[in-house]
């Protein structure tokens, strides 16, 4: 909840969930932005693309269900510091 409440205060983007987002995009949205994520920060950085190059999109609301099995890949440390740099720099 932290990285969502950043980026809808610096980048006034409208996303309940940051992390874990389904968005609704038409296709010339994903052939007009340039991504330079390939990982998990590419969630943070896809809605400032689509927001500061003024498109519209939907956030389709989802819930994430505890894991029942196997364990995370993320790595609190270094995904963490690198989704928030991609935040800082937008």
């Amino acid at each position: 909840l932290f990285f969502s409440f950043l980026l809808r205060f610096i980048h006034r983007v409208k996303i309940t969930d940051a992390l874990f987002l389904y968005v609704l995009v038409r296709r010339e949205v994903f052939d007009a932005i340039v991504m330079e994520s390939s990982h998990f920060e590419y969630c943070i950085e896809f809605p400032i693309r689509i927001h500061k190059a003024g498109f519209a999109y939907i956030e389709i609301p989802s819930k994430e269900k505890p894991r029942i099995a196997g364990y995370s890949k993320v790595n609190v440390c270094s995904d963490g510091l690198r989704i928030l740099w991609t935040l800082l720099k937008g």
